[in-house]
């Protein structure tokens, strides 16, 4: 008798592990008020970020779309995770949605090193045409890294500030600019003659306070966040990269939803990142009068011959990210680009 009320006792114990660790509708994700997803978003930036303010997007749209039956639980300010950990828990499920550039998944889906060619396209309506026509042929790489994919937004380009004024290519000679760590951008900018300086942000405004280096580089929201138009006296047009945004999915978060759930997710993704560009482009006007206004920082807008110049100067690092991608990809991203252009001008 005590024999089967052990049995009993362990059998009621492994049900109720079953459903707390097991399938049983992925209980770690049913919200406490009802909901029947609560997906996890972690991202490292704050609240007033692009970020913030995609994934918060999203979660409007897919709990309006459900009806109440899909919500998010947003984790900002690396509050649950940093960068690293955050594509890390994509790819275990433990983390369902992470927002952030697409820069920071080149160790997780090497082909996002694509997105690392400068000058493929001279404004954000023409990149962004030849980002969206290679959406498709992107989305198989993030497969393949357990992540699904949904696209891109973006917050504008990475533009440069800079103590000295930049007018054609000599003028990058030497000019000690602070870049991302990552190799294809330490490339294109020695190929046009500066000398790439990595570091840590935090230490960027001090750096340029102190001449330590001339300028940096990076989206307009911010310069406008850390002030650097109190130490840089231009605001130089570059349009060198576009800081695409994306919003990938764990795999196995994706592969738990019914179809009816994966379509509204599908469907919230593809309209936050029309929303976003919508809000980019508001917020980017507003950055540049703020940036620009009151003698703030002196506006530099290159002409398309200095764009045509960098781009041409930049095909050591073409042909170093067409070894790392394959050259069917790069060459069906810049044809996509090079039709924009076109198309654009009305040819």
């Amino acid at each position: 008798m005590k024999f089967e009320r052990m049995v009993m006792f362990v059998v009621c114990l492994l049900s109720v592990f079953a459903f707390v660790y097991g399938d049983a509708a992925n209980a770690a994700n049913v919200s406490a008020d009802g909901a029947d997803w609560e997906f996890v978003v972690s991202h490292g930036s704050t609240e007033q970020s692009v970020n913030h303010i995609y994934a918060a997007r999203v979660a409007e749209l897919l709990a309006e779309k459900s009806g109440g039956h899909l919500k998010m639980k947003i984790f900002p300010n690396s509050s649950l995770a940093k960068m690293r950990e955050s594509v890390e828990g994509l790819v275990s499920g433990s983390i369902d949605f992470f927002p952030f550039a697409s820069a920071g998944f080149v160790e997780f889906v090497p082909e996002c090193a694509l997105f690392d060619m400068p000058c493929v396209a001279p404004t954000l309506e023409t990149i962004r045409v030849a980002l969206d026509a290679i959406t498709d042929d992107i989305k198989p790489y993030f497969e393949n890294g357990n992540m699904k994919f949904f696209g891109f937004t973006d917050a504008g380009f990475r533009e440069l500030s800079s103590n000295r004024p930049i007018h054609k290519m000599e003028d990058f000679k030497g000019l000690k600019v602070r870049t991302m760590l990552n190799k294809n951008h330490l490339m294109f900018w020695k190929d046009w003659g500066a000398n790439p300086t990595p570091m840590d942000y935090s230490e960027v405004f001090i750096s340029l306070q102190q001449g330590v280096i001339d300028g940096q580089e990076n989206p307009l929201d911010l310069h406008v966040d850390a002030k650097f138009y109190e130490v840089q006296k231009y605001l130089v047009f570059t349009h060198h990269i576009p800081f695409n945004m994306i919003m990938p999915m764990s795999l196995d978060t994706w592969n738990s939803l019914s179809p009816e759930y994966q379509k509204i997710v599908e469907e919230s993704l593809v309209q936050a990142n029309k929303d976003i560009r919508d809000y980019s482009d508001q917020k980017l006007a507003e950055f540049e009068a703020f940036l620009t206004g009151e003698g703030k920082m002196e506006p530099i807008h290159m002409s398309d011959e200095l764009f045509n110049d960098m781009k041409s100067a930049s095909a050591n690092t073409y042909d170093e990210i067409r070894k790392q991608v394959g050259s069917e990809l790069v060459d069906k991203y810049l044809a996509a680009a090079q039709k924009a252009i076109d198309e654009s001008k009305g040819n």
